[in-house]
């Protein structure tokens, strides 16, 4: 699949500019680009030649929900979380990444969304999550859904995994 992207007037990248390229790439640049890791983009680039799948990598089936909310929040996190939350990309915790939700969900609904909305900085002062997930389009509305799927989301995929 082919997407025609555009990159906005940017200081260390330039005037604005429009990309067509396939969606692993972009999808790839997206996190690259939010998580200011400009240098590395040549590499992302190299390393998506391929067809974007890791053969060994297992394949998760994201839950449905019949509650009007918890599918609201299913587009979000699909749209945004998912990117990196799916598999564990750049350290994310993945949604079948059970223990590292063990440690995190107890927080509480609250505090996740709150990570979400204002990101999680790094002892090194780099972000290890983007604002808003690096959409700044979304409300807190939008990501208290999102919060809201995910966990509900987390519970369903432990228990098919018993």
């Amino acid at each position: 699949m082919t997407l025609a992207w555009y990159l906005p007037a940017h200081p260390k990248l330039g005037p604005p500019i429009i990309i067509e390229m396939n969606m692993f790439i972009v999808d790839a640049m997206r996190l690259v680009l939010r998580l200011s890791l400009v240098p590395t983009v040549v590499a992302v680039a190299v390393a998506g030649c391929g067809d974007g799948r890791d053969s060994k990598a297992k394949v998760v089936e994201m839950p449905s929900f019949t509650d009007p909310d918890l599918r609201q929040g299913r587009g979000v996190w699909m749209q945004t979380c998912r990117a990196c939350h799916l598999t564990g990309v750049g350290g994310a915790p993945a949604v079948t990444d059970f223990a590292q939700w063990d440690v995190r969900l107890p927080q509480g609904r609250d505090t996740l969304a709150d990570h979400v909305i204002n990101g999680i900085v790094g002892e090194d002062g780099a972000y290890r999550m983007p604002p808003r997930g690096g959409n700044d389009r979304l409300t807190d509305a939008q990501i208290k859904l999102a919060v809201d799927y995910k966990i509900a989301a987390i519970s369903k995929l432990r228990a098919q995994s018993e």
